[in-house]
């Protein structure tokens, strides 16, 4: 089995998400959470990290937490070998608790922490556990509002909302029960970075002059979507639209869409599903048949200006 990426720095944010094994159930009674909550607190005086949030489900779990001294690894190996090891002895049983290893999502702090702090405490709600954050028990959100900072580092977030403790706290409290507006559900980039271009950029390029400790395939993971979004932003410039105006080309063989989705097919690796969705919704044989059409009727202009396009997306 591949290893995910981990990406490690000193006072990295990280969106850490962990699944029990076929999605069953990791939390069976209140003494489950009770146990899990405290390995959490132990391995946060071991590895001193900051705890933002948490919500743990009855097969999953999430953390918002940031590593001062970049031990992601050390961190998540101990909560996550310390509680299977409770687990099974509890319950007298033997095999994996957990579904593989974590995911960690690397986030930019200062654009999505509040976003996050949002989505986490919400997972009862979308659930259907609770009518209101407070009625359930196993979140930070009681936490925060007993300002329990043996646990959660309530004052760092509680600051972000203003300057009077009382007053910044409530419109925290009250942020946290407000609905996540469209505009701020942000995809990961390949999954595993959360952030603007600029941060995503300064992540690769440390990922490519690191040598970090990481399997193959998801350096060929990471480099693939990087590629295809060099391709989509040259494509762009070149014919002057934005990604989301090659929609509107579902019923138009203008040469346009004809040569993007020569391109993307030939030189991207997109699914004809993918490359099909791109322009409004094309069947796969739809983009096959296309990109073939293209191929064979590729005048010498259509054809330097793939070989340019190539050059500077360095294909």
């Amino acid at each position: 089995m591949t290893r995910p990426l981990r990406i490690q720095y000193e006072n990295a944010l990280y969106h850490i998400m962990s699944r029990g094994d076929q999605k069953r159930k990791i939390f069976l009674t209140p003494k489950d959470y009770e146990k899990f909550l405290e390995i959490l607190l132990e391995a946060k005086h071991k590895y001193g990290f900051f705890l933002y949030a948490y919500a743990l489900m009855d097969n999953h779990y999430h953390l918002l937490l940031e590593t001062p001294h970049g031990n992601l690894n050390k961190i998540m190996h101990t909560i996550n070998s310390a509680y299977p090891n409770y687990f099974n002895k509890k319950n007298k049983r033997v095999g994996h608790v957990f579904q593989g290893r974590y995911k960690a999502i690397l986030v930019e702090k200062d654009i999505y922490l509040k976003t996050l702090i949002q989505y986490i405490h919400q997972n009862p709600l979308r659930k259907n556990l609770a009518n209101d954050l407070s009625e359930y028990p196993w979140t930070s959100y009681r936490d925060y509002i007993s300002k329990n900072e043996y646990l959660i580092d309530c004052q760092w977030m509680i600051k972000r909302f203003g300057n009077k403790k009382s007053e910044a706290l409530k419109y925290l409290l009250k942020f946290m029960c407000e609905p996540i507006k469209k505009d701020d559900k942000h995809e990961p980039y390949a999954g595993l970075i959360m952030g603007s271009e600029k941060f995503i950029k300064t992540t690769l390029c440390t990922i490519a002059e690191e040598k970090l400790d990481i399997q193959i395939g998801n350096r060929r993971s990471l480099a693939d979507h990087d590629k295809t979004n060099r391709i989509l932003r040259e494509l762009e410039r070149e014919f002057e639209m934005d990604v989301k105006d090659f929609k509107s080309m579902k019923f138009q063989r203008n040469p346009i869409r004809n040569f993007g989705i020569y391109f993307l097919k030939k030189y991207s690796n997109l699914s004809n599903q993918e490359i099909g969705d791109i322009f409004g919704g094309i069947s796969l044989s739809g983009v096959s048949k296309s990109a073939k059409r293209f191929e064979i009727s590729m005048t010498e202009a259509e054809n330097n200006r793939v070989k340019a396009i190539k050059s500077i997306v360095k294909l």
